[in-house]
Order: C-alpha cells, then structure tokens, then sequence
C-alpha cells in the first residue's frame, strides 16, 4: 500500500494544499481542503483524520468524490476473490504491486 500511495503522493511535491476547514464526524475529524497540483485543475480533497490510535493520523482521504477507502476495500475483496481466499497468494501479489 505504501509503495502504491507513494507514487500518487509524488504527483503533489511543489503542489499546494490549501485547508479550508474541519468538522468533527463522530469519531474523527472531517478536514476540507483544496489541492493545486502543476499544470491541473483545482481539486477537492477531504481528508478523514483521527486520534483513536494515540497519535493524529488520517485513515482515509477523498479526492473529487472518490471515498480512497472504499475503493481499497472493493479492489482488495476482488483480488482475494480472483485468489479464490488465499491470502498468501494475496500478499504476494500486494508485495509485487505498486
């Protein structure tokens, strides 16, 4: 997951974020902010932030809409699924993905 997110976080360096405002969501806080990357459109970004673990830490971000946790959640199910539930074979492939 680190080297996937990795890549898409590089696509920011030399960008802005600009934060607009935060909400309390039930157990978190729901961050809004507006991100300009070189040579794109504006874009908006919700960031899902919370402290339930014992430090500040954002566990999920939505990028014009797209909830990035949801999707992960849907891409990892049908991946486990094509390996009929073999998780070794599902970590394998994650270590190779990226």
């Amino acid at each position: 997951m680190g080297r996937k997110y990795g890549k898409r976080f590089r696509e920011f360096i030399g960008s802005k974020i600009e934060v607009q405002g935060a909400k309390a969501v039930k157990s978190f806080y729901a961050v809004n902010s507006v991100a300009y990357l070189n040579g794109r459109a504006p874009m908006q970004v919700e960031w899902h932030v919370s402290d339930k673990s014992g430090s500040v830490r954002y566990f999920n971000i939505i990028i014009e809409g797209i909830n990035m946790l949801a999707t992960e959640r849907t891409e990892i199910a049908a991946m486990l699924a094509r390996r009929k539930g073999d998780i070794a074979a599902l970590t394998a492939d994650l270590q190779q993905a990226g």
